[in-house]
């Protein structure tokens, strides 16, 4: 996940293209369960405010489980069943009021 334009937070100003976190889909074998996960860059670790959502989604039927956090931070989201079909892995972020929304995903996997 990168930033789209230029981004104040604070005091630190950062150029667009700036790495503001990895999101990347888990999956267990033994489970057939697959899960999103969100590791912030280290800019963008510790008390960074904003919203960030977390969604596994079964592309054949829709299925969709979601996480919701009031805080920029390391997480991973509910699995969902590869059965029967693929899951993408997709997380969205807002840093702060009027900013940009950042979204990234992974491509299906079954």
């Amino acid at each position: 996940m990168t930033l789209p334009v230029r981004l104040r937070l604070g005091a630190r100003s950062f150029r667009a293209g700036t790495i503001v976190g990895t999101v990347s889909l888990r999956f267990s074998p033994r489970c057939a369960l697959a899960w999103t996960r969100f590791i912030p860059a280290p800019p963008f670790r510790g008390n960074v405010g904003g919203i960030l959502m977390l969604q596994s989604r079964r592309v054949t039927d829709g299925a969709t489980s979601t996480l919701r956090l009031h805080q920029i931070v390391a997480a991973e989201g509910d699995p969902l069943l590869t059965i029967p079909g693929c899951v993408v892995a997709e997380a969205t972020a807002t840093l702060g009021p009027g900013e940009p929304t950042l979204k990234a995903a992974t491509t299906c996997f079954q």
